[in-house]
């Protein structure tokens, strides 16, 4: 997401699933943004595989090279 007032809009949206000291929840229930439950390893990969993907532009495995 690129700095725009939609990006404003979904940090703002999601905050209610950051769990302080531990993370990051699966997500927020779009009728009242309460977080869908605790911290999980799939939600944490998931940002980390994201993160890298932006970094170097494809995934860790690229198919393509297969």
């Amino acid at each position: 997401l690129l700095p725009s007032p939609y990006t404003l809009a979904v940090v703002q949206a999601v905050m209610p699933a950051a769990i302080p000291g531990r993370g990051w929840g699966a997500g927020v229930y779009e009728g009242t943004f309460r977080p869908t439950g605790d911290a999980s390893l799939n939600t944490a990969a998931l940002i980390l595989e994201a993160a890298v993907y932006n970094l170097r532009g494809h995934p860790f495995i690229d198919s393509r090279l297969e």
